[in-house]
């Protein structure tokens, strides 16, 4: 049995109703309302662009014979792009075959083909290895060098310079030893270039002390080896 209080509430609670829903929604200022804070909607985070592979240039001598191949079936395969130069489009090619030989014969020719890499084609890419000496140092018949220490010097400052220009980051590779006894000896040695392991030590050391003041990073491939 209803008391006479709720019948009373009762009946207060539908007057409120019917006029509430009678009353035109004009009559409901924006002022006498009362404003919640909007809970924001959920957001859906969008997936996150693919990566693709950082390309990496290598410029070197026979030492990277197979560098490409090998790095491609590796894990590293996934995450990097191993370039090699194309001397006559004076462009960067995949790096791509078992016997691949990345880069110029000489440090001149290395010079020659990054300056004009860098004039037509400004898109950055991730890094540059370089190594350049080995044909350097090949002997002439009175025993010289190929490229002398002089001109050796002026190239790496240019080759440096162009470099610079192209990659975020620039590393050199300092040469690994080589034995005088299958170098010097035409005998053993099949490609009848003559050199010498202590051009080798000259030519590194020269290579050096020019990257220390680029202030590159170095990779001791000599020490290592």
């Amino acid at each position: 049995m209803k008391t006479p209080s709720s019948k009373k509430n009762l009946a207060l609670l539908a007057l409120a109703t019917s006029l509430f829903l009678s009353t035109p929604s004009s009559l409901f200022s924006q002022e006498t309302q009362t404003t919640y804070p909007q809970v924001p909607k959920e957001t859906q985070t969008p997936p996150a662009p693919e990566e693709k592979p950082a390309k990496v240039a290598l410029f070197g001598d026979t030492i990277y014979i197979g560098t490409a191949t090998r790095t491609a079936e590796s894990s590293l395969g996934k995450n990097i792009e191993l370039l090699k130069g194309d001397k006559k489009s004076f462009t960067l090619e995949p790096a791509q075959g078992k016997g691949t030989v990345i880069g110029g014969r000489t440090s001149d020719d290395l010079k020659k083909f990054l300056s004009k890499y860098a004039e037509t084609n400004p898109e950055p890419i991730a890094l540059i290895l370089i190594n350049s000496d080995l044909a350097d140092i090949n002997l002439n018949k009175d025993d010289s060098t190929r490229t002398s220490p002089e001109a050796y010097k002026e190239n790496l400052l240019a080759i440096f310079e162009s470099a610079k220009k192209v990659a975020e980051k620039v590393a050199w590779l300092t040469t690994t030893p080589i034995l005088d006894e299958v170098h010097m000896n035409p005998e053993k040695n099949e490609t009848g270039k003559r050199r010498r392991e202590a051009d080798v030590r000259r030519f590194n050391a020269i290579a050096l002390a020019i990257a220390e003041s680029e202030n590159l990073e170095i990779i001791d491939m000599y020490a290592f080896t």
